[in-house]
């Protein structure tokens, strides 16, 4: 990280590794990235490995300890991360999330595979009561709750998948697996097949990841994990 972040910041982020790594999510994530980070530097990186290195798209705001916001209209986050390329990610096994600090409506994080019918993101509404959900072979669900609240997916068969909110169950969907999407996942817009980035998030990330299905408990570890994070930064 550059510059090096502090020494108590560096206690508060050992405090969330360690964490992951005793309840046994550490190992499942393929890419975490925390935009509420010290520096836009840091809060590009990815945390798990040296994979997936974002980069930023016609100058989104970083906010210090809060995250990256796109204006709505042309600027987002690309996370480097396309699920064809991750062997963690499968037709049955995989998760992905993301953590807001502000909600504007739009797509927060993801990818609109159309052309092959695969869809993996996080539709947040303008009012902000309503997040859509979707996953390879589904066209989405819509749950009522809080815009600005931390979203887990989680597909651990071929029957359906998982959502959480806030680490909480929140909701078991019906879809059959598909294979994994071979575009990128995008922070603050989606990658549509048929036209680049599209519908565009003025929110603020704090927080994406994408790595192996999740069971309740370690969405909820990694939740709390997050959490605590967010807090011991101020966020």
């Amino acid at each position: 990280m550059s510059p090096t972040p502090s020494r108590a910041r560096q206690i508060v982020i050992n405090r969330l590794i360690t964490s992951l790594i005793r309840d046994g999510v550490w190992t499942k994530l393929s890419m975490l990235k925390v935009q509420a980070a010290h520096s836009s530097q840091a809060a590009l990186l990815n945390w798990v490995s040296t994979s997936y290195p974002s980069s930023t798209v016609n100058s989104p705001t970083f906010t210090t300890d809060r995250g990256y916001a796109g204006d709505g209209v042309s600027s987002y986050v690309a996370s480097g991360y396309v699920p064809s390329a991750d062997s963690n990610w499968t037709s049955t096994d995989h998760s992905f999330g993301r953590v807001l600090n502000t909600f504007a409506g739009g797509y927060d994080f993801g990818l609109f595979d159309n052309g092959a019918s695969k869809y993996a993101y996080v539709n947040t509404s303008g009012s902000g009561t309503f997040v859509t959900v979707g996953d390879s072979g589904s066209t989405g669900t819509t749950q009522t709750i809080s815009g600005q609240t931390h979203v887990t997916v989680s597909r651990v068969s071929n029957s359906g998948y998982v959502l959480y909110s806030n680490g909480a169950f929140l909701a078991t969907e019906t879809a059959s697996g598909s294979s994994a999407s071979s575009i990128e996942m995008r922070i603050g817009s989606v990658e549509v097949t048929f036209g680049g980035p599209s519908a565009y998030s003025a929110s603020r990330v704090s927080a994406v990841y994408v790595g192996k299905g999740l069971t309740s408990g370690e969405a909820l570890a990694l939740y709390t994990a997050l959490q605590n994070y967010m807090t011991g930064v101020g966020a």
